[in-house]
């Protein structure tokens, strides 16, 4: 799936770096988690949250349009979850 050794996100997809509070959302293409703070990263942070693909890629403007399209509409489900 990807860079396992030199990228974090990459590692955390693969399930070698914890993931506080678990996924929101996920499917093959995309994980929605928890933000958490740089201190603590045991402790999510309240109504923050991330989006990423699971596909390593260095820029934005590598996502394919599946990505990008579920990303968007992951953006907006959690985002309305939350309020």
């Amino acid at each position: 799936m990807a860079d396992q050794n030199g990228c974090f996100v990459c590692r955390k997809h693969n399930g070698l770096e914890f993931v506080p509070g678990g996924p929101i959302y996920e499917d093959e293409l995309v994980f929605s988690g928890h933000s958490w703070s740089t201190s603590d990263q045991s402790t999510p942070l309240l109504g923050g949250f991330i989006v990423e693909p699971k596909r390593h890629i260095p820029t934005w403007a590598e996502l394919n349009d599946g990505e990008a399209e579920t990303m968007g509409r992951v953006i907006r489900g959690v985002s309305k979850a939350l309020k």
